[in-house]
């Protein structure tokens, strides 16, 4: 994305103090970008507090396209299944 406009969205905070966002390259929403080329999980520990829909929708395509990660199938581990499994701190 060389030569966008970067900006950051910022909708609260979480359990860890930490700065919740919404980037934006020029008028992209990376947030949903990112889960729309399986790339990155919409984060399920909390309501939801920005893009709700576009975020539910684009993970629906991501997981249906078999895009990124979801490529991997029944074979896919996500970082919570991982953490729970190995009995690692974090949600």
């Amino acid at each position: 994305m060389t030569g966008k406009q970067v900006g950051v969205e910022p909708f609260g905070r979480d359990q860890y103090d930490r700065v919740l966002g919404v980037l934006w390259a020029d008028t992209v929403n990376v947030n949903v970008g990112m889960v729309l080329l399986g790339y990155a999980e919409v984060y399920r520990n909390a309501a939801c507090l920005a893009y709700c829909a576009e975020l539910d929708q684009a993970a629906a395509q991501a997981q249906q396209g078999r895009a990124g990660m979801w490529a991997q199938g029944a074979a896919y581990e996500s970082p919570r299944e991982y953490r729970r499994k190995y009995h690692l701190t974090g949600d």
